[in-house]
């Protein structure tokens, strides 16, 4: 294992400060072996915190089944009896069949897993070695990546599709590219070999979605198309505070937060206090005898997917940055 490092981001709710996700980074075989085993067992009974005389009086639910953390005893979830557990690590095996009937060595692929505070979620991601690799205009280049995401909580379903993954500093710009991605509910009879076929087919997209990619850094587009987009497309896809942040994150390169939670001036037009510039993002600059600042399409998507790599909730995460691509689509 290279490294095991804790998710520096925390919220605070409520006055307290939740426990951070956790990250693992290395090879197939060392992740696998750090990652939480699951078991199902009867809702009743075996959970009920009461002495033998008193099962009587607690006897099992024949209609749910509570998910336990194998190592801690935790239970995490309740579900049917027909709900099919997959454990996080075969997910990993079955994405790393589709890789070998493609010829690539998994031994050469860095595994990257954030699992939640539990460790029954799970986000992850395979970097494929030899594969080009897209290169926008600001000279950073992105990764080909398969993306995965499991939960053994009944909470969300398997999932699975190609992405593109930049890593600047901690700015993590991660893509998923909208192709033959799986979404599949945890049901008896779901098959693995699926998930592998998927990801031998998304990979062998790779080079039309690499030029794709590369054409939004040349598209240019001025702040003030910017903030009408912020202020309509991103303000009803994601709300008005994320809107605000992905504006000053696109136009100046820098994460705010409100200096009025409770104002209601159009996002681009909200007073804000810096909250730190972003790492690998550019402020727009104005063209040659020009007074009207520029950017590029791809300025937007890196805030997009900025905003929203910076929350623990990995569901949430995961959909975000799915509907990222889409969404700079819209702007003009």
């Amino acid at each position: 294992m290279s490294s095991v490092i804790a998710f520096p981001i925390r919220h605070r709710r409520h006055g307290r400060t939740p426990p951070p996700n956790r990250i693992l980074r290395g090879s197939l075989r060392a992740v696998a072996a750090e990652l939480p085993e699951f078991g199902r067992r009867q809702f009743g009974v075996d959970l009920a915190p009461l002495p033998p005389l008193h099962h009587a009086l607690a006897p099992a639910n024949p209609h749910l089944h509570a998910i336990v953390n194998e190592s801690t005893g935790i239970p995490i979830g309740v579900v049917s009896p027909e709900y099919a557990l997959i454990q996080h690590a075969d997910v990993l095996q079955a994405a790393a069949e589709g890789l070998t009937r493609l010829g690539i060595p998994v031994a050469g692929c860095e595994v990257t897993v954030e699992l939640s505070p539990q460790g029954e979620q799970m986000v992850a991601r395979f970097t494929v070695p030899g594969l080009h690799r897209a290169l926008p205009r600001d000279g950073q280049p992105l990764l080909p990546t398969v993306m995965l995401s499991n939960s053994v909580d009944g909470k969300s379903a398997l999932r699975a599709n190609l992405g593109w993954f930049r890593l600047i500093c901690m700015n993590g710009l991660v893509i998923p590219y909208a192709g033959m991605s799986l979404r599949r509910r945890h049901v008896s009879g779901l098959s693995f070999g699926e998930l592998a076929e998927i990801v031998e087919r998304e990979l062998l997209r790779a080079d039309a979605m690499r030029r794709a990619l590369e054409g939004l850094s040349v598209a240019r587009v001025t702040a003030a198309a910017v903030g009408e987009w912020c202020d309509h497309e991103v303000k009803s896809a994601w709300g008005a505070l994320t809107a605000m942040r992905v504006f000053h994150v696109t136009t100046r390169g820098m994460d705010v937060v409100a200096a009025d939670p409770f104002e209601t001036a159009s996002p681009s037009a909200r007073s804000v206090e810096d909250f730190a510039p972003v790492p690998g993002a550019q402020p727009f600059d104005l063209p040659a005898g020009g007074v009207v600042a520029e950017g590029s399409h791809h300025d937007a998507l890196q805030a997009l997917t900025w905003v929203a790599s910076r929350t623990a909730n990995l569901q949430q995460r995961w959909e975000r940055e799915s509907q990222a691509l889409a969404l700079a689509a819209r702007l003009a």
